[in-house]
């Protein structure tokens, strides 16, 4: 493989051109800078890092080739693995984020709190149990959040175990983490194959 780092950088200028053309550049921006978990409030600063770091060893990874198979379409499939497997990834933590989270609606929407695992018995502390046998028709999440006025930093504890609050925000920082590697990689993958097109 004889890419020239200047031919493999420039190449991501064609994936940007198409994603803008296909639209996917915006949900792809808004998920990974709006949606981050609310225990990973870092994410820029470690997702920019992570993107230099993959886009380099994406630079120098040179797949096992096996006659008649060519390094180009293996990077292709390659890339569509990965892209497929961060699209799955992606709905995973769309739904995470829907049952293991929930947002202040009035004063700020983009303030999230790291709650358990959405209302199920099991995931509720004592006062928790207690506030969805109270109100049977309203224990959605945001109205156990405000019957227990618990909109603050620590306010989710008061009505899910402690330990549920912590897989759930640890499950999802892992989701968001191999979700950004792989969408990463795999548009990485299109760009060198795109650079050996040119060569």
């Amino acid at each position: 493989m004889n890419v020239s780092v200047k031919d493999y950088l420039s190449s991501f200028n064609w994936i940007t051109g198409l994603l803008t053309g296909v639209g996917i550049a915006v949900p792809a921006l808004s998920f990974f800078t709006l949606y981050y978990p609310p225990f990973f409030k870092a994410s820029s600063l470690f997702t920019a890092a992570i993107s230099t770091a993959v886009i380099i060893l994406t630079y120098y990874y040179e797949p096992r080739v096996i006659p008649p198979d060519t390094e180009g379409k293996k990077l292709v499939r390659l890339a569509r693995n990965a892209l497929i497997c961060a699209v799955v990834l992606l709905v995973v933590y769309m739904v995470m984020l829907k049952v293991c989270t929930v947002v202040d609606p009035p004063e700020n929407p983009q303030v999230r709190y790291q709650i358990g695992f959405w209302n199920f018995d099991w995931s509720l502390n004592e006062d928790g149990l207690y506030l969805k046998a109270k109100h049977p028709n309203e224990s959605t999440p945001w109205e156990l959040m405000d019957f227990a006025v618990a909109f603050s930093e620590d306010g989710p504890a008061k009505v899910w175990k402690f330990w549920t609050i912590l897989v759930s925000g640890v499950s999802m920082i892992i989701v968001y983490l191999f979700t950004f590697v792989l969408w990463v990689f795999g548009w990485s993958l299109l760009a060198k194959r795109k650079a050996l097109n040119a060569d």
